[in-house]
């Protein structure tokens, strides 16, 4: 029984309110996400804009996703193209894979959060995750986020200094399942959000 009320969100059976961004005037659907710390307010609603897209100028602005450089950038005019470093995103996976990895093998050596189940290969042992393991997700998880929008900005401001009105970038259909470039390359390239961040520069 959700309600919007002087731009608050409004569950008074919860005893629930948030504070909305003007233009949300009436809400869709309003739902509570359980996450690390706690939980996640997501409220859906309807926009009456439209979204005018710019006419083909000429001008247009090529994306090259990769690991180490996540997008070059560069524009069919004469001006330095963009790279957005994705080192440092990559180190933050690295390290959290890292991190996970050693959890795991503690909670096996001290059996946390253990079960045993009956397996065709007999009586194997499954263990849920710990609030460590909860945690450094949930880290990484912002950090990525973080990354994608930084970068998305950065783009997208990119291509509008250079008064290009069409962007073109290369997203291979299931290009992360099948990739073949070795494990550590593999880990790498899985770990950047080129997905999330198409859709943000959409």
């Amino acid at each position: 029984n959700a309600k919007v009320k002087d731009d608050y969100l409004i569950i008074s059976k919860l005893g629930f309110k948030l504070k909305l961004t003007p233009q949300v005037k009436a809400i869709q659907r309003a739902a509570f996400k359980p996450v690390y710390s706690g939980y996640k307010a997501i409220v859906q609603y309807k926009t009456n804009r439209d979204i005018d897209y710019l006419p083909d100028n000429g001008r247009c602005m090529g994306i090259d996703p990769g690991v180490d450089n996540a997008f070059a950038c560069v524009a069919n005019i004469q001006k330095v193209p963009l790279l957005v470093n994705g080192r440092a995103i990559k180190s933050v996976n690295q390290y959290c894979n890292k991190e996970r990895s050693r959890l795991k093998a503690l909670q096996a050596r001290h059996h946390q959060l253990e079960s045993i189940v009956d397996t065709k290969q007999g009586k194997k042992p499954v263990y849920r995750e710990t609030k460590a393991m909860r945690r450094i997700t949930a880290w990484r998880n912002r950090k990525i986020r973080q990354f994608a929008h930084k970068a998305s900005k950065r783009i997208v401001d990119y291509a509008l200094s250079c008064g290009a009105n069409t962007i073109v970038i290369g997203n291979n259909k299931s290009w992360k399942r099948s990739s073949d470039m070795g494990r550590k390359n593999n880990q790498n390239f899985i770990g950047i959000p080129h997905k999330v961040m198409i859709d943000m520069i959409q």
